[in-house]
């Protein structure tokens, strides 16, 4: 998603358009995205092939590929300096995301996806570190980078189709790539990546510092998901990391999160991080 694109097409047929022209608004944004193009499914959030990771999406690729399939849609590489926020109100994430950013400091005007989705679910393109891993922020809010495994994930993009409801993927006003810019991840996100502290790995002596004093309360919520985050991927068991979260949150949050918040908190970074979220609900049902 280049923050200095330039255009007036929006990616979306106008109205009393041919049946033609959805075809090439896919094949425009496609070019409009590239080297980050990633070949989609028709009505589909799946990439066409397993090897999209790979793929060089250049011009002559990009003009060849949407030829031969001219309704896939059309999604955007995200890692490797560029990172999304998915904002997925179903599971609290407007709600969340409003509360993080009156604790901490508002989100900067940044390129903005509406999804088409029932949920009205949002992506928000920022800048970011480019060894960025993807991470929770919050229950319905999730920082997509580069998956575990170091390898890119993808989000859709405008004009694709959603595959539930058939409306397309579309920016949000004022916020196409060639009305704003993509802005900077803002530095309390970046605090909150459970291995990152503004893009580079924690030293152990960094947690230790970290943890060593009181919490204020303004910081609780990202201080416990970035150390559920680092113990999980460093396969700490579901168990434990539930017992220190808790230990920590009892002796250095002022005031302590209230335990059940503390149990969906862990219950979420440890389902997002890749472990077995059946052993965790049992830790859960023993407290």
């Amino acid at each position: 998603m280049s923050a200095t694109t330039n255009g007036g097409a929006s990616g979306r047929p106008r109205a009393g358009a041919s049946p033609g022209d959805a075809p090439r608004a896919l094949l425009a944004a496609a070019l409009r995205y590239a080297p980050r193009t990633v070949p989609l499914l028709p009505r589909s959030k799946r990439p066409r092939s397993e090897e999209w990771p790979d793929w060089d999406a250049t011009p002559d690729a990009v003009r060849a590929h949407w030829d031969s399939h001219p309704d896939d849609n059309v999604g955007v590489r995200v890692g490797h300096g560029l990172a999304v926020v998915d904002v997925d109100p179903r599971g609290g994430g407007d709600d969340n995301l409003s509360d993080l950013q009156h604790e901490h400091s508002e989100l900067p005007a940044t390129v903005t996806v509406l999804s088409g989705g029932a949920d009205n679910g949002r992506h928000l393109y920022l800048r970011a570190p480019d060894e960025l891993r993807t991470f929770t922020l919050a229950a319905g809010v999730q920082v997509r980078a580069l998956a575990g495994t170091g390898r890119p994930q993808q989000c859709a993009a405008p004009p694709s189709v959603h595959p539930d409801t058939g409306r397309e993927y579309r920016f949000a006003p004022a916020r196409a790539p060639w009305e704003t810019t993509v802005a900077a991840l803002p530095e309390w996100m970046l605090a909150a990546a459970p291995n990152t502290a503004q893009g580079t790995v924690r030293a152990p002596e960094e947690w230790v510092r970290s943890l060593a004093g009181p919490i204020p309360e303004g910081e609780r919520h990202l201080a416990l998901i970035a150390l559920a985050g680092h113990l999980l991927s460093r396969r700490v068991d579901p168990y434990v990391t539930l017992e220190l979260v808790t230990a920590v949150n009892d002796a250095r949050c002022r005031p302590p999160k209230p335990k059940a918040e503390v149990v969906d908190l862990v219950d979420w970074v440890c389902g997002r991080e890749g472990a077995d979220e059946r052993e965790l609900v049992e830790a859960l049902e023993r407290l």
